[in-house]
């Protein structure tokens, strides 16, 4: 399972080298992908850099002891990117719990999902992995779940 941390306030000079030895000061090892989007005019980073581990536990660690930590003279904040799924189109009768128990009974890819919204019909719920959110989709999405077909899709944000 892919991780994503992001990065943010990041000084814009600083190196992929330089991240890479930010970054293995912390954890003692390298077993992660590095992305540094840069600006094509200048070749200066934008500030943001992305870190996909395949571990949730060292994922876990580098955010703890990274975040708001100072690093070239700036505070950086650390923190796990979320993908959010909606689940629409539930029956009158789920609830809060029905859902979390139907999500917590299915395949590994629902492990470590966050419920964030509850409405009547719909919910919102984020997962720590892109490849978990695609494999959501895929198994969930036009299941039958108590007399009513559920729909599961990608969205970007929380709507109010």
């Amino acid at each position: 399972m892919n991780i994503t941390v992001i990065i943010k306030n990041l000084y814009y000079n600083v190196t992929q080298l330089q991240l890479d030895d930010f970054i293995f000061s912390i954890l003692g090892i390298v077993i992660y992908k590095l992305d540094i989007p840069m600006y094509k005019d200048t070749n200066k980073n934008r500030g943001v850099a992305n870190i996909i581990f395949d571990n949730n536990e060292l994922a876990d660690k580098f955010i703890r002891i990274a975040n708001d930590y100072i690093l070239y003279g700036r505070k950086i904040v650390v923190y796990k990117k979320e993908y959010l799924l909606r689940i629409e189109n539930l029956n009158k009768i789920e609830t809060k719990e029905s859902i979390t128990e139907f999500l917590n009974n299915g395949e590994d890819h629902t492990k470590g999902f966050k419920l964030k919204d509850f409405k009547k019909n719909n919910c919102v719920f984020s997962i720590p992995s892109d490849m978990q959110a695609r494999h959501i989709v895929f198994d969930i999405d036009r299941t039958y779940l108590n007399n009513n077909f559920i729909y599961v899709k990608r969205i970007d944000k929380l709507k109010d």
